[in-house]
């Protein structure tokens, strides 16, 4: 599907997914604040796959644009800071141009990733392209839709600090702090720390 079929089917979508609802924590867990205990809901958009391969390096064509390396945590339980094995992490995303590959079998800056002990994840990619949502374009975005026994699926949207247009995006401008991701240099590549906090089915 390319970037003009969006505007035709993103509001039959986005009328069947919630558009932001808090996942919080209990208080007095005396958890640390660096562990992030709200993860905001987004929309799923049109352009989801499923099965996409199990891979940590999305850019599997070796595609132009900025490389990045996005890592974190999927954590739940009572306290929601409970590191989550076997949660898997499935991400899509545009490429440069700001195209999705909703066709091919190369399933292209697509994939799935199985955290490990510790709940951590990670994956390589590029930063994707904006695209025309009507008369404006939507804020750089990567789409994560998360999953792990006994808690509830989460479906949302990580965004990148700075993004001039977040503020008039009707759903990066309604994103919690920790979705919109700042990009520091490592080692030669831009890393960014996404942890994930999903609730108890």
């Amino acid at each position: 599907m390319r970037r003009k079929t969006f505007i035709r089917t993103a509001s039959i979508v986005i009328a069947g997914v919630p558009l932001s609802t808090l996942i919080g924590c209990k208080s007095g867990t005396g958890i640390s604040d660096e562990i992030h205990c709200e993860t905001g809901e987004d929309i799923l958009g049109p352009f989801y796959r499923a099965e996409a391969p199990f891979r940590s390096a999305l850019n599997v064509l070796s595609e132009q644009g900025t490389p990045i390396l996005v890592r974190g945590k999927v954590m739940g339980g009572e306290a929601c800071g409970v590191p989550l094995k076997n949660a898997i992490v499935d991400v899509w995303q545009a490429n440069d141009s700001g195209e999705y590959d909703n066709e091919s079998s190369d399933f292209k800056f697509r994939g799935r990733i199985e955290t490990g002990d510790d709940g951590g994840y990670e994956f390589m990619s590029i930063l994707p392209g904006r695209y025309l949502n009507g008369v404006q374009y939507r804020p750089r975005h990567i789409h994560f839709m998360v999953k792990a026994e006994e808690h509830l699926d989460l479906v949302t949207q990580l965004y990148f600090e700075g993004d001039e247009f977040i503020e008039i995006d009707p759903w990066a401008s309604e994103a919690e702090k920790n979705r919109i991701l700042n990009l520091e240099e490592d080692n030669g590549i831009l890393t960014g720390v996404f942890d994930i906090s999903l609730r108890l089915a």
